[in-house]
């Protein structure tokens, strides 16, 4: 029997912005649309300019500062609808992606892709490296981690802490 993608419980029962692990592994989000709320995946999720930060938004601003949002030391099962409590960073990513096989040692860095999707697999490392206020000493090299469940969501340590940004 197939399993349904998105969580097993309904979206309609859920609280709004609520954050569960569907059947597929990754992470969705209950929202409202203007006749039902709905399970959508979180790589997609927005509430109101909110949104995860993703490969995709840093690629296209290789090379660029990002302010991204983070939840900090606290882990919430609730998507922000605002920045309020979450702490602001910069990062600047270099636009490459650096992917360690399972198993294997060897990391392997690729400056041009077209889907992360392709070159990920379940239990690969996964990072962006860039320049960020992340690390102890200004503007030296960092890297954000990537989720190998999801190969879209980033965060700043193997997705202990979720990362927003906002979108104009």
């Amino acid at each position: 029997m197939r399993r349904r993608p998105s969580p097993e419980t309904s979206a309609a029962a859920s609280k709004e912005g609520l954050i569960a692990r569907g059947g597929d592994g990754r992470a969705w989000v209950a929202l409202s649309t203007l006749r039902r709320r709905r399970w959508v995946p979180l790589r997609s999720a927005h509430r109101g300019s909110v949104r995860p930060l993703t490969v995709s938004y840093l690629k296209r601003h290789a090379g660029k500062d990002v302010t991204y949002y983070a939840r900090g030391d606290f882990q919430s099962d609730e998507f922000p609808h605002t920045t309020r409590g979450l702490r602001r960073e910069t990062f600047r990513p270099e636009g490459t992606l650096c992917i360690t096989k399972r198993r294997k040692s060897a990391r392997k860095c690729h400056a041009a892709w077209k889907s992360v999707d392709a070159l990920v697999s379940k239990g690969d490392r996964v990072e962006m490296p860039g320049w960020g206020s992340l690390s102890l000493e200004k503007d030296k090299a960092t890297a954000m981690a990537v989720d190998s469940a999801d190969p879209e969501l980033v965060s700043e340590n193997l997705l202990n802490v979720e990362c927003f940004v906002v979108s104009p």
